[in-house]
């Protein structure tokens, strides 16, 4: 599932149950945003999540990696 399937499936369920009609990205008619959600609220709603997302993946980037001998040495400490 990608990330916006996974906010659409969010944002459609109760309590929030918004519509996710987007605007077409190639129309005969003069719109502004193409391919923006038609609700402005769920399109800000869509960039919060987009930039919480990146935020996530950034800090598990900076996190160090546990190595091998620190988990061998965690699970002596507990014994297992």
């Amino acid at each position: 599932m990608t990330p916006r399937q996974q906010f659409e499936a969010w944002i459609t369920e109760e309590p929030f149950a918004k519509n996710v009609a987007r605007h077409p990205k190639d129309s005969p008619e003069a719109i502004s945003w193409p391919g923006q959600y038609v609700q402005y609220e769920v399109q800000l709603a869509w960039e919060a999540w987009k930039e919480g997302q990146k935020q996530v993946m950034l800090n598990a980037l900076d996190r160090p990696s546990v190595t091998s001998a620190e988990a061998d040495r965690a699970r002596k400490r507990r014994g297992s």
